[in-house]
């Protein structure tokens, strides 16, 4: 599959998507007193999350054997990130009754210029693969300077967890596209199998490395080391303060628009079912709405 196809089809199957999720909102907002309902809602959400990760997986992976995957470096600050990937992941951990703890093992750089996207990608993977493969327990995400003695010391991101762990012998297979390990514990597991393969292919592509360890039954740890460009005014951070899971700032954002009364809207949308899930959504938000080429409604 080329990657121009592979794009187009990207695109295409986005749209239909889209419309899937908005046609959701609205009847989960509309159904909350019919539980029926509101899980078959549920499955659509699952399931469309799961046909975007998908595309977004194929596509990067194609773009990473092709050599076309560019990085766009700009500074980071590594404290402000980390406090965004962990926010991400609170509803997910929360779910399962799991807490994510953040700590900084020694001091590390405030500033590092990388590229600030594809990092938060392999954190979110690696810290979401670790909540979902445990049942009880937390989850760690560590942050070292790796061999500070030298020219250029690197920047160690460790996510650790006290899950079901990995056997030894699969510690390299998991990196492998489509490898999923079936130990009889994970079989309740979803996912596109290409995660952790992008991930290691990032890190490298970065000049860096991801490696896994563990045991079975005793949780998993796995490693990304990069070697940044340090920002040259940059200092160190040693304390990563974050909100508590129980934070209110920490609930999930309504997913109805904000108010638009009065506020006039012209939509031009091709395909017919996003355009109608769009209408919808921004009526019941007060807005006057003008489909291109059509009456103002």
């Amino acid at each position: 599959m080329t990657e121009p196809y592979l794009a187009n089809v990207n695109h295409e199957v986005r749209t239909l998507i889209s419309a899937i999720f908005a046609c959701a909102n609205l009847l989960e907002d509309s159904i909350q007193d019919r539980r029926e309902a509101l899980d078959l809602v549920q499955v659509i959400r699952r399931n469309g999350d799961h046909l975007l990760a998908l595309l977004d997986n194929a596509l990067d992976l194609t773009k990473l054997d092709s050599g076309k995957m560019e990085l766009r470096e700009a500074r980071c600050e590594v404290a402000e990130l980390v406090k965004e990937v962990h926010a991400l992941m609170h509803a997910q951990a929360r779910e399962k009754g799991l807490t994510i703890d953040v700590r900084c093992d020694g001091p590390v750089p405030r500033w590092i210029v990388t590229d600030t996207l594809r990092l938060r990608q392999i954190l979110l993977n690696l810290l979401s693969n670790a909540v979902r493969f445990t049942d009880e327990g937390r989850v760690t995400l560590t942050l070292r300077r790796a061999d500070p003695s030298t020219a250029l010391p690197g920047v160690c991101f460790e996510v650790s967890d006290t899950g079901r762990g990995i056997a030894q012998e699969d510690l390299e297979r998991i990196f492998e596209p489509f490898v999923q390990v079936d130990d009889g514990l994970r079989r309740r597991a979803t996912g596109t199998g290409l995660g952790l393969t992008i991930s290691r292919k990032l890190a490298e592509h970065m000049g860096g490395t991801l490696v896994a360890g563990g045991n079975a039954g005793k949780g998993s740890t796995f490693t990304l080391l990069l070697y940044p460009a340090m920002a040259e005014d940059s200092d160190t951070v040693t304390v990563i303060p974050l909100l508590t899971l129980a934070d209110p700032d920490f609930e999930s954002a309504p997913r109805r628009p904000a108010k638009l009364d009065g506020v006039h809207v012209v939509l031009a949308v091709r395909r017919s079912d996003l355009r109608l899930a769009l209408s919808v959504m921004l009526k019941t938000a007060g807005a006057r709405l003008t489909l291109a080429d059509d009456d103002v409604s």
